[in-house]
């Protein structure tokens, strides 16, 4: 039998094949055609052989000039699972440098971005971040706490809250406000809530606080109250303002008309909308988490997936 080389070590490789019809007019062929078969086994008119892999073209050539019928029912060998073992360590080795490049790009940051300064210099804030993380910084994890105190204690800056958005480190400030804004007589205005939530952080700027972290708020309720304590009991009416941050829940559904449409695609279409929800969040948004009921009805399969997020509500 032929055998191949490859880098000099010897790999034999060998073809079954499967013909139907009468087996000792198909070795006749065969033999004729200088076709060296083994294995053969013989049940009534169906005959199994194997050949040499480099046999094979000529092989099948030799049966369809004669209008033998057959299948090929496997190609096996030290050659083909040499190559079958090489494919499969280039598939792992190519994963293992996907995700390396995956963690390395997750780590690295390029840019700082500073948002809601009018008044403060983005120098001035951006000199007090370079004490923290350099950029740009490779598997970069710098302190998010410390550089908000840090920015935070800077003149004329209320409150700053520090995210990271890909490669990009966001630090976001509140300016204080001019003494001479303080008070307003004439127009004391609330802060609202935009939604439903349980409250995670309060910063009052102006005004007084009327829910702390931990309280179960409505959409519409008084999170900061439109006045500040002038002491012995007097009132000072203000336009409230400050920030409130509230642990919220959103949710979609998912309507399936039969059971087997449900089966097959509820996992992947849940995933989907997950991925789809994640992505539509905006700077201020932190996504923690997600989950979800199935409901039977007569006609129809109703999944509602509820989203956690820690957003702004004020």
């Amino acid at each position: 039998m032929k055998k191949h080389r490859v880098s000099g070590v010897a790999f034999e490789a060998k073809a079954r094949i499967r013909s139907e019809g009468s087996p000792a007019y198909t070795l006749n062929l065969l033999t004729a055609a200088g076709i060296r078969v083994s294995e053969v086994k013989i049940n009534g008119n169906t005959m199994c052989f194997t050949v040499g892999e480099t046999l094979l073209p000529l092989t099948q050539k030799t049966l369809s000039d004669n209008g033998r019928e057959y299948s090929v029912e496997s190609v096996s060998g030290s050659k083909i699972k040499f190559r079958e073992l090489l494919s499969r360590y280039a598939l792992i080795i190519g994963a293992v440098i996907s995700c390396g490049l995956i963690y390395v790009y997750s780590t690295f940051i390029s840019e700082v971005e500073i948002r809601g300064n009018a008044e403060i210099a983005s120098e001035t804030i951006s000199a007090i971040v370079d004490e923290y993380v350099k950029t740009p910084s490779l598997f970069g994890s710098p302190d998010f706490d410390e550089i908000e105190k840090a920015v935070a204690a800077c003149d004329g800056i209320a409150y700053a809250t520090v995210m990271r958005e890909g490669k990009r480190l966001i630090v976001e400030v509140v300016e204080e406000l001019p003494e001479t804004e303080i008070t307003d007589t004439y127009s004391p205005i609330p802060v609202l809530a935009r939604e439903s939530g349980t409250v995670t952080k309060v910063v009052t700027l102006r005004g007084t606080a009327a829910v702390e972290p931990g309280d179960t708020v409505q959409a519409g309720q008084i999170l900061i109250a439109p006045y500040v304590s002038a002491g012995e009991g007097e009132d000072i009416p203000v336009r409230a303002m400050g920030i409130v941050e509230a642990r919220v829940t959103r949710t979609e559904e998912l309507e399936y008309t039969d059971e087997a449409s449900f089966t097959s695609n509820a996992a992947a279409d849940i995933e989907a909308r997950k991925q789809a929800f994640v992505a539509s969040l905006g700077a201020n948004e932190l996504f923690t988490g997600s989950s979800f009921t199935v409901k039977k009805l007569d006609k129809s399969i109703i999944i509602s997936i509820y989203y956690e997020i820690i957003t702004r509500i004020s």
